[in-house]
């Protein structure tokens, strides 16, 4: 089988000053992927892989840079999926971990539970021993910006500590030039977020998922999206997999992932797949989201209705990328 991985980045409109960060992030992490598979690693390995370098560039709202909740607090969410065997594991309310998806890998793989949330998740990590981080080490100048920015809640009593405690002096002027930049969005909160997901085939035929983020700006403490949801967040078979972005509680009501490999096992293509799932949650809902899709003979799909999507995607013959409608350049290998 030809191995084969996409990567997306989030689904929302994103600012000008944030472009080239998320084409070269998302690039940078389906190739990093692209690589384990090529040595002959697993799907699981590629897409955990994949993600924990998105959670690791704090342009993303997944790991460092996770937005803020509305105490100004950083609570993650993270999923991952091994599609031939059915088996998944999830996190949900997570602290102080750099690398959500990898602590829902150990979910999977040491529990015989689905998800763990909160203070047992917590526990979970310490006794395994994962390194754990101070919240200014997660809180980044990207997720202070975005979190002002685009959150529903009110961070104004947050920003001047942050700033003055985690944003070095010089700085200040890049973070205020992003508070304009972000500002400039109309409605940024409604247009989707930036999780971070993939998908990966590799040489065996067995598909993989993962999907990572530091949930909705402003959320309620305790507010837990699609992304660790298995069918809504993450989803994969022997047929395809899906990893989905956006606004959670939209996704969460149409079981976006489970629907989009339920298209492919009807018959349809992966970008077809992709599209009527979409459709569907816009329908349903009016919901803002976008998917990537891999179906079981390694082609990719994708699709999204927000202002942008940043994906990528490798494979032996050829490289494909894409942020606004309607853009697939393709580069050769």
């Amino acid at each position: 089988m030809e191995p084969c991985i996409i990567v997306h980045g989030g689904a929302f409109n994103i600012p000008e000053s944030y472009v080239t960060r998320y084409k070269e992030g998302t690039k940078a992490a389906a190739k990093f992927g692209y690589d384990i598979l090529h040595k002959g690693g697993t799907a699981v390995d590629a897409v955990e892989a994949a993600v924990n370098q998105l959670e690791n560039n704090s342009a993303f709202n997944a790991g460092h840079g996770s937005v803020l909740t509305a105490a100004g607090t950083v609570e993650m969410d993270a999923i991952i999926v091994d599609g031939k065997l059915l088996k998944t594991g999830a996190v949900g309310c997570v602290e102080n971990i750099a690398n959500p998806v990898s602590l829902a890998r150990q979910v999977m793989e040491k529990t015989s539970h689905c998800l763990l949330v909160g203070a047992g998740a917590m526990k979970f990590a310490k006794d395994l021993n994962f390194e754990l981080l101070s919240t200014q080490e997660l809180i980044t100048k990207d997720s202070v910006c975005k979190s002002f920015c685009m959150g529903e809640g009110t961070f104004d009593k947050h920003i001047e500590l942050y700033m003055n405690k985690i944003i070095k002096a010089n700085d200040i002027n890049d973070l205020e030039a992003c508070f304009k930049e972000m500002m400039k969005k109309e409605k940024l909160s409604e247009s989707g977020h930036d999780t971070v997901g993939a998908v990966a085939i590799d040489i065996k035929g067995n598909i993989a998922c993962a999907t990572s983020t530091g949930g909705m700006p402003g959320k309620m403490l305790g507010r837990v999206g699609d992304s660790p949801i298995f069918g809504s967040g993450a989803y994969a078979n022997t047929e395809g997999g899906c990893s989905s972005t956006g606004h959670g509680e939209s996704l969460m009501k149409t079981i976006v992932c489970r629907e989009a490999v339920r298209y492919l096992e009807d018959g349809f293509t992966a970008m077809e797949a992709s599209e009527k799932a979409i459709s569907l949650v816009l329908q349903q809902t009016g919901g803002r989201g976008g998917i990537i899709l891999i179906d079981k003979k390694g082609n990719v799909g994708y699709a999204f209705n927000t202002g942008c999507m940043a994906w990528a995607s490798f494979s032996s013959k050829c490289f494909a990328h894409g942020l606004r409608t309607g853009e697939h350049f393709v580069e050769p290998m």
